[in-house]
């Protein structure tokens, strides 16, 4: 058949494909070859096997049949297959599973989510435009099936209510009410609680984006930190709370369900370094990123490694600030001091919200996001895109509002650069290039090292002063050219244009102004602009 669609939208089990190539193999000539109890039969046998297969597949197949004159009555046709979907296709599964290999799955193309149904665990899928309840899928030779209930480690939606809000919720109203119910659930900003409702939305669509930001929520005790996490994971997709940083758990769990997971710990990568998870848990903000482990030594080259998928939505409490290969990865979010009187967590809200949320999946499962324009420099650039696309989705007119937020990120980050010895070293660079120092566009690495040690005396003694092979590394990380000066020395190539840019990413100019914080949650409901 020369309609491409007509195998790919198939269920792939065994029967529907083998009645797809019998229906491509027909042919006018073919077909009027046949006896009439011949025909009959054929075509009690095809329509059988259509009831294998999706309402895409089985219209095109009709067509197909229609246009070789197998079949007259189109409307008989398909009312016969869907009685027979109706009265035997879930009994002929179960029939013959042993033709299949009955494999536990909760991860496939297509799957909505896992959800509550007549009182069990169902798959949510999408078939075209259509959401269906099946108990078994049969992919090729594979007959997928959900494990027990008690393996299923995050609470499920019930079936009943996502099909209610597939057709009568809005994304604009959902996030609305996504905003509302962090504000009563933590202490932040107004801008945070956009922030945030933009992260729970992109948890429920992840095939559509690469990166997945870290929400790092850092404070001393008793600031919200546990508070703010179990709210924002009791609404994300498959969500789950864990202490546990084994990553041997984080593997599987990841692999086989696709989880958002807190974890809340003291001092996360203390705990990750006793755990070997610090690359487990760092690569989970992009997608195809590998973790390899070797676990079968004695099977030789290539058999040996086993390399396992990790990206996922992450939430982070810690009491303890992590290293900055987690926070460059990460939204930090400071908890602040706050006098808010806040009441029990609601949660039978959030399972409302995440019913509405599964239904906004539905509605949207691969479907492409807005392309935009990076609005900030580095990974946060990476971070910070999903949000902004799903916000461009459902309330673009609140865009302004999050890059605010964001901003003030940057400024923190910068702030928290310009505290180091790279930042210190740029500043001493940005000196000399003003003073006779500079001879043709080259500084020497003794004359940065000199002035360094000169600038910083009342913090460094003789046993701490820096090193010029020391600041020639750093250099070096820095990405600064290299070159030769008089007597053999090494000095570095700069320009005014690279010092303005240097200043700017370690936070040594003047920053912008802050944003506003004292705004209600109510205006941000009721404005309209940004």
């Amino acid at each position: 058949m020369e309609n491409s669609n007509f195998t790919e939208n198939i269920q792939k089990g065994e029967v529907a494909n083998k009645t797809i190539s019998e229906i491509e193999s027909l042919t006018k000539d073919k077909w009027d070859s046949y006896g009439l109890s011949e025909k009959e039969n054929i075509r009690d046998n095809l329509f059988r096997g259509l009831a294998f297969c999706n309402q895409e597949t089985i219209a095109d197949s009709l067509n197909r049949l229609t246009s070789i004159g197998a079949i007259v009555d189109l409307k008989g046709a398909l009312d016969k297959i869907n009685t027979i979907k109706d009265c035997t296709v879930d009994k002929e599964i179960n029939d013959s599973r042993d033709g299949f290999k009955k494999v536990y799955k909760a991860v496939f193309p297509g799957l909505v989510d896992i959800v509550v149904h007549e009182g069990e665990p169902t798959y949510l899928i999408k078939e075209k435009n259509e959401i269906v309840l099946k108990k078994e899928v049969v992919f090729g030779e594979e007959c997928y099936v959900l494990p027990n209930w008690e393996k299923i480690p995050w609470k499920l939606p019930q079936a009943n209510k996502i099909k209610e809000y597939y057709y009568n919720d809005s994304d604009e109203l959902l996030f609305k009410d996504l905003v509302e119910y962090h504000s009563k659930a933590s202490c932040l900003t107004p801008g945070h609680y956009i922030l945030i409702a933009c992260w729970d939305l992109h948890t429920y669509m992840l095939e559509s984006v690469k990166y997945s930001p870290i929400i790092l929520l850092f404070a001393v005790p008793e600031r919200g930190k546990t508070r703010t996490g179990t709210g924002m994971i009791n609404v994300a997709y498959r969500g789950i709370s864990t202490i546990t940083l084994r990553e041997s758990y984080i593997f599987r769990i990841q692999d086989n369900c696709m989880t958002s997971i807190f974890f809340d710990v003291i001092d996360i990568w203390k705990k990750m370094e006793r755990g070997e998870s610090e690359d487990v848990v760092c690569e989970r903000y992009e997608k195809g990123k590998k973790v390899a482990r070797v676990n079968n030594p004695e099977r030789g080259s290539f058999n040996d490694i086993t390399y396992y998928n990790t990206f996922g939505p992450t939430i982070v409490a810690t009491n303890k600030k992590p290293p900055e290969v987690l926070e460059s990865r990460s939204i930090l979010i400071n908890m602040p001091l706050s006098n808010k009187k806040l009441g029990d967590l609601d949660t039978q809200l959030a399972i409302s919200l995440k019913e509405r949320l599964v239904a906004f999946r539905a509605r949207h499962l691969n479907e492409p996001l807005k392309e935009i324009e990076r609005q900030f420099h580095g990974r946060l650039g990476d971070i910070s895109k999903p949000l902004i696309q799903i916000l461009e989705m459902v309330k673009p007119d609140y865009t302004g509002k999050l890059l605010k937020v964001l901003s003030d990120i940057e400024e923190k980050r910068k702030l928290g650069k310009s505290d180091t010895v790279d930042a210190r070293l740029i500043e001493v660079i940005a000196e000399l290039s003003e003073t006779e120092s500079i001879i043709k566009g080259v500084i020497s690495v003794t004359d940065i090292t000199n002035k360094y040690n000169e600038k910083h005396a009342d913090r460094l003694n003789d046993r701490f002063k820096i090193s010029t092979a020391r600041v020639g590394k750093l250099l070096d990380a820095m990405h600064f050219k290299k070159c030769r000066v008089g007597n053999g020395r090494m000095g570095i190539l700069v320009d005014l244009e690279t010092i303005k840019r240097f200043l700017e990413e370690y936070g040594l100019t003047n920053p912008s102004e802050p944003s506003e914080t004292s705004e209600p949650v109510s205006e941000i409901n009721e404005s309209e602009g940004s």
